[in-house]
């Protein structure tokens, strides 16, 4: 991917930045929160797609692992530096 021109750089790195603030901020204020989205999204039903489970309910499945995606992502933005998330998604690096 090509280099951002700086000014571009510096407005993405301040998005990246205040994103970042807004989660940190929510797990230090909400602790009790995270730790109920943390049981809640957990994957605690079968996940095995092979046809070997009978009693799968697909739809449970997927809304299970999205609700985990959703908690992956809060507490990847929590525990990743601000480069680290830019090279990431290769935002202009």
């Amino acid at each position: 991917m090509p280099e951002l021109p700086k000014n571009a750089q510096i407005e993405l790195e301040a998005t990246v930045s205040a994103l970042k603030d807004g989660y940190v901020k929510f797990a230090e204020e909400n602790k009790i929160v995270l730790e109920d989205l943390r049981t809640f999204c957990a994957l605690s039903i079968p996940t095995d797609l092979s046809g070997k489970t009978t009693d799968l309910d697909i739809n449970k499945v997927l809304i299970q692992t999205g609700c985990a995606r959703v908690l992956q992502r809060i507490e990847y933005f929590i525990n990743t530096p601000v480069e680290q998330i830019i090279k990431h998604y290769k935002i202009g690096a």
